[in-house]
């Protein structure tokens, strides 16, 4: 089955640290940025999930991103996954934003974006990968794979990142 993913991946929580932190953005980052970022839509603008019978699996990406995302969906499915990281649809402003607060993108709460399983392309969704046959939950990117771990260890393991660079 296809895995694609739709609506703006880690907007949620970069949206939040935005408001927040005004101030140190407007110090990091130069004003184009800024009015870059402000233009990313929050919403899911163009795709109806209704319309979209083809989908076997749809769920909200909420805690944890896409990597918990692709973890549940596995689960829910029980069958194994192939993703290309440099698919994820994220947007350079979001990561930007993401990582000047030390978190990944990868990682945090995309509520209002999408994790689809499906037999056909979905229209308005970005296709980033295959499930399969086995129960490996694989992201590729370039030379080198990462497998996923169940989202309890995935926040713990962020947890243990964040105490390191204190």
């Amino acid at each position: 089955m296809i895995i694609s993913v739709a609506g703006t991946l880690a907007y949620e929580t970069a949206n939040k640290l935005f408001e927040e932190n005004i101030a140190q953005i407007k110090i990091q980052f130069p004003g184009f940025f800024i009015k870059q970022f402000c233009k990313i839509p929050g919403n899911m603008e163009g795709f109806n999930i209704e319309k979209n019978t083809a989908a076997v699996y749809i769920s909200e990406i909420s805690e944890g991103g896409i990597f918990a995302g692709l973890w549940k969906l596995c689960e829910e499915l029980s069958c194994g996954c192939e993703v290309d990281l440099k698919r994820i649809p994220i947007r350079q402003e979001i990561t930007e934003i993401l990582e000047l607060f030390g978190e990944s993108p990868y990682e945090v709460s995309s509520g209002g974006s999408f994790i689809i399983a499906s037999e056909e392309p979905v229209e308005g969704a970005e296709i980033i990968g295959f499930t399969n046959g086995t129960r490996d939950r694989v992201v590729n990117c370039g030379d080198w794979k990462r497998y996923l771990t169940p989202p309890e260890r995935q926040a713990k393991d962020m947890e243990n990142r964040k105490g390191e660079q204190l």
